[in-house]
């Protein structure tokens, strides 16, 4: 009872039980069934062109690796209009970029770093940032993927850090592969449509063979965030006074009649109920 009063603040609401389409790796599994999403649907450009109503009963979708859908097939218009409806794309590095852009949800360059770079990287989190509730201070990469020339409509949800490199192995090769290029810019981008629809991207590496446990609670924040509609208030226990009685009476072995009545203490503000 104190947890669920605790959770009923204000903002708190309840959190639905999200069917995920997604694509990628182990990481991407391991990762989201770790995080206890125990509706994953895996999918592919084939199997969407396929037979694209797998798309009708999904919450929202996580890309980890490329869709893999020809422009125009049948696949790629069922997702577009899948999209249009209103759901969502959440994903990482170039494959979710490239996923949310086909897609109009919103619009960037990526920059990968160099592909041994890896470690961890000191983050910003803008106020009202859809990742600002849980904001993490760090994160992994492995590679860092940077966003630049943000389009309309595209926000920064997380930033490296102005002095980004805490720990690890990320030595540039160029003038665009190292810390020094991505620091100060977008390490996660989000954005939202009129329809509804949401997208948001990581160049993080949050699943990263599923170690990053911080990293895993910033996906599932973002997945939630995507899917979410509007907020359903938890309900905020009341004091009651609860009354038994038995009606008539009764001779075993026959069952008993009881009533109980709920009656709101004074000042509750509740009606009364039996």
């Amino acid at each position: 009872a104190a947890e669920v009063t605790a959770a009923g603040g204000e903002g708190a609401r309840t959190l639905a039980d999200l069917s995920v389409g997604f694509t990628g790796t182990q990481d991407d599994t391991l990762s989201l069934t770790e995080l206890g999403f125990d509706d994953l649907v895996p999918v592919t450009g084939a199997a969407i062109t396929a037979d694209p109503s797998i798309l009708d009963d999904l919450d929202v979708l996580w890309v980890g690796a490329a869709l893999g859908l020809t422009a125009g097939s049948a696949g790629d218009e069922a997702v577009q209009a899948w999209v249009d409806e209103g759901h969502s794309i959440v994903g990482r590095g170039t494959a979710g970029l490239a996923a949310a852009e086909d897609y109009g949800l919103l619009s960037a360059d990526a920059v990968t770093g160099i592909s041994a770079g890896n470690g961890i990287v000191a983050l910003d989190t803008p106020e009202g940032s859809p990742l600002a509730p849980y904001a993490q201070d760090s994160s992994f990469i492995y590679p860092a993927v940077t966003f630049t020339d943000l389009g309309e409509g595209t926000e920064v949800a997380q930033g490296y850090a102005a002095d980004t490199f805490l720990a690890g192995h990320w030595a540039g090769s160029t003038g665009t592969n190292g810390p020094d290029f991505a620091a100060g810019k977008a390490a996660v981008i989000s954005s939202e449509v009129a329809s509804g629809a949401r997208a948001l991207v990581f160049g993080t590496s949050i699943f990263f063979r599923s170690h990053p446990k911080g990293g895993l609670g910033q996906g599932g924040r973002a997945l939630f965030w995507a899917a979410s509609t509007a907020p359903t208030p938890l309900p905020v226990p009341r004091p009651t006074t609860v009354s038994l009685s038995q009606v008539g009476t009764t001779t075993y072995p026959e069952a008993a009649t009881v009533r109980v009545e709920v009656v709101p203490d004074e000042g509750a503000g509740l009606p009364a109920g039996d």
